[in-house]
């Protein structure tokens, strides 16, 4: 009975620990991806490609329901680049 609980106390908390830290990571760093995806093509002065980029990234932070730090960010970033596409029309 001891060498059993002695085998099973780590798997359960390694398995506590992949549910409730690491998945989340996993997802919040997908939004992460798809942000810097999006930089590359506002770098590359691509204003419109990026401006898809950023709204594909922000429906993801919405899905996910986390980094909302980002997704203020990214609102920003669209509100900005609107305003050089405005600009650069006339």
């Amino acid at each position: 009975m001891f060498l059993l609980s002695i085998i099973l106390i780590p798997v359960f908390i390694l398995l506590t620990l992949y549910l409730f830290w690491l998945r989340p990571l996993r997802k919040k760093n997908n939004s992460v991806r798809l942000f810097n995806i999006a930089r590359k093509s506002e770098n590359n002065s691509s204003f419109q490609q990026a401006i898809g980029e950023y709204e594909t990234a922000l429906d993801e932070i919405k899905r996910t329901g986390n980094n909302i730090q980002l997704r203020t960010r990214i609102m920003e970033k669209i509100k900005l680049l609107n305003t050089v596409l405005q600009y650069q029309r006339g």
